[in-house]
């Protein structure tokens, strides 16, 4: 029997290393051929930009739900060659960053072949010491009371280049100058997604938010094995789920919305289903410390190894 394997919320930072060693082949260096592209949706926003060209012609997409300093990858076209057997490719931010090990899903985009990351990438990736008090914490399965450090915005500035390496080939690094101005632009997308939700929330009262809804027990165990969808398991189908719950002031989920979904609609029944059925919350806390409707974003991805 197949096993089955699904990732939720704080399941990116688990993937991270800090002590990986440098890329070991000279890197494909790809300039940008296109300004910055982005995309406003009443869910998310998006940044595209086009690299390189001729056979060498690469496409990245950086997608964002809420604002913050993390993001969804996808690259697309020749250079980037996906594993057969490993869905890890090393992905360096700049040359201050440490390399991340993102998992990724095999694609297309339009008619270019495409590694869609569902490991999210961090503009502050973890150090060792936060590291271990991660995985602790996870051990205890109370990870999702990890508090991530941010990305300063020298650190931001500093991102010059997105490399990635699935290790067939030379690695491909695009050439994006300093990312500052690109972020800039993407969270200022996020900050007026709240005003386009229809949930009635308080964006004022967002502004001066001293807590977000925060998971009770671990998130790992809202979506099981037994939520995936009965024809996709004998179809081998696999998906990428992000969701958006409504937590109400008394901790409750009282609404479930699909930001986005790669697959079939019945995972994201199955996953509206088990979270508004197992999903519990600490509500979210206004600046006066006053309980408040808020909301809550991760994504959980189905796969069969």
């Amino acid at each position: 029997m197949s096993r089955l394997f699904l990732w939720i919320g704080f399941a990116a930072l688990a993937s991270l290393s800090g002590a990986l060693p440098a890329f070991a082949q000279e890197p494909l260096r790809l300039e940008g051929a296109s300004p910055w592209n982005i995309h406003y949706a009443d869910d998310s926003c998006q940044l595209a930009r086009v690299f390189g060209e001729g056979e060498d012609r690469a496409t990245l997409v950086m997608r964002q739900y809420a604002p913050g300093d993390s993001f969804s990858l996808i690259v697309a076209g020749r250079p980037f060659r996906p594993t057969r057997t490993d869905t890890v490719a090393s992905v360096r931010l700049g040359s201050e960053i440490a390399v991340q090990e993102m998992r990724y899903l095999r694609g297309t985009v339009g008619e270019d072949r495409a590694l869609i990351f569902f490991t999210e990438a961090l503009l502050r990736p973890l150090t060792d010491a936060e590291r271990e008090e991660w995985t602790r914490l996870i051990e205890d399965e109370q990870g999702h009371l990890f508090d991530r450090p941010v990305a300063t915005d020298d650190e931001i500035a500093a991102i010059d280049f997105i490399e990635i390496d699935t290790r067939l080939g030379p690695p491909v690094r695009l050439v994006t100058g300093s990312m500052a101005p690109a972020f800039e632009a993407l969270n200022a997308c996020t900050e007026e997604l709240l005003t386009h939700w229809d949930w009635g929330l308080d964006v004022e009262r967002h502004r001066g938010i001293s807590q977000a809804a925060r998971p009770l027990g671990s998130p790992g165990r809202w979506v099981t094995p037994s939520d995936y969808p009965r024809p996709a398991i004998r179809s081998g189908a696999q998906a990428i789920v992000n969701f958006r719950l409504l937590v109400d002031t008394d901790g409750r989920v009282a609404g479930c919305h699909i930001q986005q979904s790669i697959g079939d609609e019945a995972f994201d029944r199955a996953v509206c289903r088990a979270l508004t059925n197992r999903a519990e919350f600490s509500p979210a806390l206004d600046a006066e410390g006053q309980p408040m409707a808020s909301y809550y974003m991760s994504r959980v991805v189905f796969t069969i190894p």
